[in-house]
């Protein structure tokens, strides 16, 4: 078991790949030997984010963890592999170098990047080791949350884990048994596909490894981008939350939840503006391709925070119009006659609702606010408030002809023509006889032309007294085929007096248009409607718009409805409705609004079949009709309908057994409201608006374009062009031309992609053309531009892949001419110019070759990545150009060190800067960019020289090198001194030279200790002077000084001396540490050199004697002198 989990470096931290060690781990664990039955598992984060002991906990490996006692340093270097234990399948766990490490830097990311890309390629699973949540996509990505409860807490959660605390969540145990099983079904790894076997994996991971290392390709963004991104992510959050408090918003919101705001738009507008231009100012210096894209989602979601303001404008708005409505038609109710307030409520209404729409687009500030829920509500209350006051109206109306019925029962003369009317319907005899002769008779409702009875339909709702009512009423239609007995179902159940057909006549039309009547004796009130029969060859195929019409208007009116159809016709087309059921599903399925209603199939002329299983085919047809009518895909029959089914015998040759059953039928119309009756969910529409209520319907039926149906003819004409255009489409998508060139695509740009694709489309739709030519022409027209629209879809990815052909090849182009017109001497602006117009012109003129005549697609996005790509080479170059100019002149100031070291680093890098600024500048002109991204660019090339600045300035201001730079300066200092005359004085003139010595030192610790980036005059080497220098070397003019007010200045966290636009590099504490250190290693110097002075000093002392002793005696006595003084130096 122990060598089972034994890790061993998989590729070096220098990307070696170990190829011996995979093979003898493939061997040791009999990899080899599990065919597709292993998995992959990799970790990835942060150096020191604890991925070694996450993985050891879950998969008991033996991975090296960081020791928190030696500090937070890298422990993993390279890519290791173990196998897991104790976990079926076969897993093996990656352990990944932890990327952002110091000891890498930002310079050497690439590693980062190569591993990562191993990880994703040759992992099952990749578990990212973060501090912050990102939503997975295809492959399994399994983030591991580490300590993190506070973000626990703002991430959506599902209810069931909503009170789950982040440690019960993520316990270890809990997720090692997420990797049992794990390339099951269902599993981590259960989505994987192309498996290779495990005796491949030893290949395959060299293979993708090679392939990393050498493809340029794979190189993935810089961290420059990666903080970017993460940056303004961040930037953009704070700015939503700092609208969410911003005192202005909450004003005007408060504002207008209480009355109509003025200047809304203003304000809202100024409110947006105000979040975008702070989200626009702390992000200026990162990437703008970042910036601009979470720029846009951060005004999407701030569009969402201010939305709540608009709504509740719009609340106000529709609260004004529908008092604006009310109040002009309450002026018209006052003034107008029964044709006048008819003649004038849709213009009332249709000045309100144009008048809602203006004001709702004067308050809104983007094209996502949407005011068409508004719009129908507003629209929804008018009609409630238009019914009401017709009831208003018509209550009065209706008064005053009852008052002329009673005129006319007591002989009173001079009635109105309403009167007059009302009489002719009750006629001359007793009123009471009349209204109960009115009971069972039946009225026209509307006629065989479509024409709507309105004074009829009010004179049966007064004779009847229907208005009395209130909403203690049903109504009940019957529909079915001509002459199937529908006129004497009714009478026989209802009691009612509708026109019968007579059989010795013939079977031939006898119910024309609608017709209406009252039941008698059944509580409630029950109004019943005869419909004229379907499929009558008297109207025939072309004139069925009527049968469609008057249908709808049953299933609207009506609160159960009885489908009338003969046993025999089950399962038939026309005879059993079908083609009828399926066009008004369409407009039910439609319709949101629509209540519940009882559908009543009544089989006629029961044979032996049971009743059960001819349930069962009636149940089985209506669903596939229903499920037939496409959308809304969600909505079931049974939530739009109740559907009963009952058989009754023959009614002539059973007429005995027909009664008694349709007397049992009309027991379940007796108290058809209560609950569990017949009636469900209904309308409630109070009896005394009924009649206006019906004529609406009406009205609406026969106007509404929405819901009038095709014929048959057109339902014919609509299926077969669906299928026609299905088999072209099959066509198109198998034809050998067109496979050829989406097989080209695959490789490379194609020379006549557009002008090819569009002769094979025109083929294809001339095909189809030529099939529907005798078919309605809407329809073909409309199923014409369906089938062009999915081909279109099928050749669009090798379009895209064209153009991604086309944009990677104009820009390599675009590379290499660039590169030769350098090379032969031609100067980067005019080259950059040519290069780039050439081009561009070159794609375009691709473009214009890809085009497909029958499609409305450009190029716009390649062409902008073209141009953004180009850009990005030259901002590239322009800060490699930089970096030449500035990075060794600097460090050579800066070695340097002299006075006015900061005076020419700065002139350096202005000029430098502005150089590259003023050339990049004339070279993107020729791309026609707006002033606003040039700017953007310039100053991302202030900010990059700005930030190389600053690297080589800490670069140089490294402790070690500081203080090798004081003591050579100091060196240099003695070194002048022993190689001047005064050399050889006395001992008070080395003092001087060691005070020298330390002054130049100490200059040297001042300029490196900040960066000036302004000419502001500081004093930093004073108070260093002041505070350093005089501990070693005594300053009269300080020595009345208490020791507390010389130390001070060094004291504090940064320096007050210089301009605030300075940069600390070393501390004051720093600079006193570097200043002791550097005062110990120049001790042995310093008594070195006094030590030579003295030597030198009697060397020279005895000399003198040499030279005079010569000229007295002789050479051997000068020789003799000199070796004394000699011998006593080393004494």
């Amino acid at each position: 078991m122990a060598e089972d989990c034994c890790s061993f470096q998989l590729i070096s931290g220098d990307g070696v790949l170990n190829m011996e060690g995979l093979e003898n781990f493939s061997k040791t664990t009999n990899l080899s030997k599990r065919g597709v039955s292993y998995a992959v598992v990799a970790i990835m984060g942060p150096q020191s984010g604890g991925k070694s002991t996450l993985l050891n906990k879950l998969f008991q490996t033996d991975f090296r963890m960081m020791d928190a006692d030696d500090g937070r340093n890298q422990t993993t270097q390279g890519i290791w592999i173990a196998k897991g234990i104790g976990i079926e399948p076969f897993t093996i766990a990656i352990d990944v170098e932890g990327s952002d490490s110091r000891e890498r830097g930002q310079d050497g990311a690439t590693f980062e990047k190569q591993s990562a890309l191993f990880a994703l390629a040759i992992a099952d699973i990749v578990m990212i080791n973060m501090l912050r949540l990102f939503r997975a996509r295809k492959t399994t990505l399994l983030f591991v949350l580490r300590d993190q409860t506070k973000i626990w807490a703002e991430i959506p959660k599902p209810d069931a884990y909503k009170r789950t605390p982040l440690g019960d969540f993520f316990k270890v145990d809990r997720l090692r048994q997420r990797f049992f099983h794990s390339i099951s079904p269902g599993g981590l790894a259960g989505g994987r596909k192309d498996v290779q076997p495990a005796s491949g994996l030893t290949l395959r991971v060299e293979q993708i490894w090679k392939t990393i290392k050498e493809n340029k390709d794979m190189d993935l963004p810089a961290m420059e981008l990666m903080v970017a991104t993460f940056r303004c992510d961040q930037i953009a959050k704070e700015t939503l939350s700092r609208l969410n408090s911003d005192k202005n918003w909450l004003a005007l919101r408060k504002d207008v939840e209480a009355r109509p705001a003025p200047k809304f738009r203003k304000n809202i507008i100024s409110i947006l503006e105000s979040t975008l231009s702070q989200y626009d100012m702390e992000a200026t210096h990162f990437k703008e391709s970042i910036r601009d894209d979470i720029r846009k989602e951060l005004e999407i979601e701030a569009l969402q925070v201010l939305y709540p303001a608009y709504a509740a404008m719009l609340r106000h708005l529709r609260s004004r119009a529908l008092q604006f409505f009310k109040t002009r038609l309450i002026k018209k109710v006052k003034r107008a006659t029964k044709a006048g307030f008819e003649a004038s409520i849709d213009s009332i209404i249709q000045h309100t609702m144009d008048k809602f729409e203006k004001e709702s687009r004067g308050v809104s500030i983007s094209k996502e606010w949407d005011a068409s829920e508004a719009r129908e509500s507003l629209f929804s209350e008018i009609e409630k408030t238009k019914y009401e006051m017709k009831t208003k109206f018509y209550e009065v109306y209706n008064t005053m002809k009852a008052k002329a019925v009673r005129g006319i029962a007591l002989g009173i003369g001079g009635m109105s023509a309403a009167g007059v009317a009302t009489a002719t319907f009750i006629g001359d005899g007793d009123a009471v006889a009349a209204k109960k002769a009115g009971d069972a008779a039946s009225m026209v409702l509307i006629d065989e032309n479509a024409k709507f009875n309105v004074d009829g339909l009010q004179d049966f709702v007064t004779a009847t007294e229907f208005a009395q009512s209130g909403l203690s009423y049903a109504v009940v239609a019957i529909i079915g085929s001509q002459s199937s007995g529908k006129s004497t179902l009714m009478n026989q159940i209802f009691h009612t007096k509708f026109k019968e057909m007579d059989a010795y006549n013939g079977r031939s039309q006898t119910t024309k248009g609608i017709w209406i009547a009252k039941c008698s004796d059944i509580d409630p009130f029950t109004i019943v409607m005869d419909f004229e029969g379907t499929d009558s060859n008297q109207r025939g195929e072309d004139d069925a718009a009527f049968e469609r019409q008057s249908t709808l208007f049953a299933l609207e009116i009506a609160d159960v409805v009885l489908i009338n159809m003969w046993c025999k016709d089950i399962g038939l087309e026309h005879a059993a409705s079908r083609p009828l059921l399926k066009t008004v599903f369409q407009v039910i399925k439609r319709s949101s609004k629509q209540s519940k209603k009882t559908l009543l199939f009544v089989i006629r002329d029961h044979t032996k079949t049971p009743l059960e299983r001819l349930k069962k085919i009636i149940f089985e047809d209506i669903e596939k009709i229903w499920d037939a009518v496409p959308e809304p895909e969600t909505s079931t029959l049974y939530e739009f309908f109740k559907v009963e089914i009952t058989a009754l015998p023959s009614y002539e040759f059973q007429e005995v057994e027909f009664k008694e059953q349709v007397a049992q039928l009309r027991q379940q119309f007796v108290h058809s409201t209560c609950p569990g009756g017949l009636v469900g969910d209904r309308k409630k529409v109070k009896s005394a608006s009924f009649s206006i209520y019906a004529e609406d319907i009406w009205k609406t039926i026969k106007e509404n374009k929405d819901l009038d149906l095709p014929s048959l003819k057109v339902m014919v004409a609509t299926f077969r062009c669906e299928v026609i255009a299905e088999e072209i489409l099959k066509c198109f998508t198998s034809n050998k031309r067109w496979l050829a060139i989406k097989e080209d695509v695959q490789a490379g740009p194609v020379t006549g992609f557009g002008e090819d694709v569009t002769s094979i489309l025109e083929t294809c739709l001339s095909e189809y053309d030529i099939e529907v030519g005798h078919f309605d022409q809407e329809v073909r027209n409309a199923k014409r531009q369906q089938l062009l629209s999915n081909a279109l879809m099928v050749v669009h990815d090798a379009y895209d892949t064209l153009l991604m052909h086309l944009y990677s090849n104009t820009f390599k182009s675009f590379k290499t001419s660039l590169e030769q017109s350098l090379n032969e001497g031609q100067e980067y602006v005019a080259s950059i110019r040519l290069c780039s117009q050439s081009c561009l012109r070159e794609f375009d003129e691709g473009c214009e070759d890809a085009a497909i005549q029958q499609s409305e697609w450009n190029a716009n996005k390649f062409r902008k990545r073209l141009i953004c790509n180009i850009l990005s080479e030259m901002m590239a170059k322009y800060e490699k150009q930089i970096t030449r100019a500035i990075a060794n002149t600097i460090e050579y100031l800066l070695e340097a060190s002299e006075r006015n070291t900061w005076a020419s680093v700065r002139d350096v890098f202005e000029f430098n800067t502005e150089k590259a600024i003023s050339e990049f500048s004339d070279a993107a002109a020729s791309f026609d960019l707006r002033s606003s991204e040039i700017n953007t660019k310039n100053q991302h090339l202030r900010e990059y020289a700005r930030n190389l600045l600053e690297m080589k300035a800490r670069e140089e201001a490294d402790a070690g090198r500081v203080l090798k730079r004081m003591m050579d300066r100091s060196k240099q200092v003695f070194d002048d001194y022993e190689n001047s005359m005064s050399w050889y004085k006395s001992e008070k003139n080395l003092d001087e030279i060691e005070r020298k010595a330390l002054s130049k030192s100490l200059r040297i610790l001042s300029i490196i200790a900040a960066i000036r980036y302004d000419e502001m005059p500081d004093q930093l080497e004073n108070v260093l002077y002041s505070s350093l220098m005089d501990r070693i070397v005594p300053n009269p003019s300080l020595q009345n000084k208490p020791m507390e007010a010389v130390l001070d200045p060094l004291a504090l966290d940064t320096w007050e001396e210089v301009s605030q636009n300075s940069t600390t590099l070393l501390k004051p504490e720093d600079c006193v540490s570097l200043w002791m250190t550097f005062k110990e290693e120049i001790k042995p110097m310093v008594t070195d050199v006094k030590s030579r002075q003295v030597y030198f000093t009697l060397v020279s002392h005895y000399m003198f004697i040499w030279n005079c002793s010569y000229h007295e005696s002789n050479e051997d006595v000068g020789i003799a002198v000199i070796m004394r003084a000699m011998r006593q130096q080393q004494q």
